[in-house]
């Protein structure tokens, strides 16, 4: 019988099997001082600050929108969302400033009018614009707007203070007055507003 003149060098192959195998177990199973440094290196890693690559310190990112001829703004991270205003449907017993509620995927969503809450309400106007719906103090409710123009950033040194209430019982919910006349609002406070809660027993 004649054989193959290609032979196997079972030696080699098992040299080689072995090498392979031991690879294999060297980076499944590495000694303890790798182990030590790959946790040293993952642990700087983690010890490492986070950079804020939205904002710096002391900076606002703002939305702007108008409302009867009067410019505000509201932080970016409270926004959930912005809706084209559909039907408001009226609800009895509710402060002037609420001027109805709206379905929002199922959901009774209130919607305020700051116009009213800065001042006295002015004769009954149509809103056809926005709804900028936010959460803030555990609330999500919405604020009417006629345009929603456009995001912008603010160092809050900048800001002026807000103008004095004119009566104890009417806290201010703005945060302050850009240099442009840009009201900015403090949403957590008025989540808490007396003023935007309802009468249930009127």
């Amino acid at each position: 019988m004649r054989r193959d003149a290609t032979s196997v060098d079972w030696d080699q192959a098992h040299a080689l099997l072995d090498r392979v195998q031991r690879s294999i177990e060297a980076a499944t199973n590495p000694p303890a001082s790798e182990i030590a440094r790959i946790l040293r290196e993952r642990a700087a890693v983690l010890a490492a600050p986070i950079a804020d690559s939205n904002a710096t310190e002391g900076q606002l990112d703002l939305l702007l929108f108008s409302l009867a001829e009067q410019r505000y703004s509201v932080e970016t991270a409270c926004i959930l969302e912005v809706l084209v205003l559909g039907k408001l449907t009226p609800v009895p017993s509710t402060p002037p400033c609420i001027l109805g509620v709206i379905n929002r995927r199922g959901h009774i969503l209130p919607v305020l009018d700051l116009g009213r809450l800065l001042g006295p309400a002015g004769p009954e106007r149509a809103h056809t614009g926005r709804v900028i719906v936010v959460e803030a103090g555990g609330m999500v409710f919405g604020l009417v707007a006629d345009v929603v123009e456009a995001t912008f950033r603010l160092d809050a040194r900048e800001m002026e203070p807000p103008p004095t209430p004119g009566a104890a019982e009417r806290p201010t919910f703005l945060r302050g007055v850009t240099h442009e006349g840009i009201a900015v609002l403090d949403l957590e406070i008025l989540a808490r507003d007396p003023r935007i809660l309802v009468n249930a027993e009127a």
